[in-house]
């Protein structure tokens, strides 16, 4: 990539994720999300790595970096970059539900510190719905679309899903993995805790 390009992506990234940041669009998972999650990695990749949401495994340093490992090894592409469909994450907290407020501000500081009880959140994460998908689903296209990989590696069947109806592609089959439009090749696979050296070898061959 010339420079020229890559610091016209660095411009249209940062833009992106400025807009994330102000996005105000899920007012129920605002409120106890301290940050939304934002793309990392390579910004001229060969291959992105799409996840549902953020994660107990892609909180985790050292799973990222062994998923990274496998994929590199299998697909021989070392710059590789990861990012999420939905943003804010989604949370059972029985202190926001035992509790009455009156007030729609935010919960969570930019520490994670719940300003309910002072202490670091303890919340557990759930899936959000599907509304929470579609409003974050065009960040997520605008993304891809100034990264410009040559491959997508979709994690889970609900990313899948929502990622392949946004490019036309309506008749995706349980059973096919890989999906192409334009120059960009989408490979449907299980979710990043099922996912395996196996899965990532067959995905490589089908790719």
């Amino acid at each position: 990539m010339s420079t020229g390009i890559r610091q016209n992506n660095i411009r249209h990234i940062i833009s992106l994720e400025d807009r994330i940041a102000q996005c105000r669009r899920c007012h129920s998972l605002l409120r106890c999300t301290a940050r939304p999650v934002l793309g990392k990695g390579d910004l001229d990749p060969d291959l992105i790595m799409v996840f549902e949401s953020d994660s107990s495994f892609t909180r985790d340093t050292e799973k990222i970096l062994r998923l990274r490992k496998i994929i590199n090894n299998e697909f021989n592409c070392d710059k590789i970059y990861h990012t999420f469909m939905i943003r804010c994450k989604a949370k059972a907290c029985t202190h926001r539900n035992n509790m009455e407020i009156y007030s729609n501000s935010k919960l969570l500081n930019m520490d994670d510190i719940c300003l309910l009880t002072g202490k670091k959140c303890d919340a557990v994460l759930v899936k959000a719905s599907d509304e929470a998908a579609l409003f974050c689903l065009p960040y997520l296209i605008e993304e891809i679309t100034i990264l410009n990989p040559r491959i997508v590696i979709l994690f889970g069947s609900r990313v899948s899903e929502f990622v392949l109806k946004s490019y036309g592609i309506y008749d995706a089959e349980e059973s096919r993995a890989v999906y192409k439009y334009k120059d960009i090749v989408f490979l449907k696979t299980s979710d990043e805790f099922n996912f395996d050296i196996e899965e990532c070898r067959l995905l490589s061959v089908l790719s």
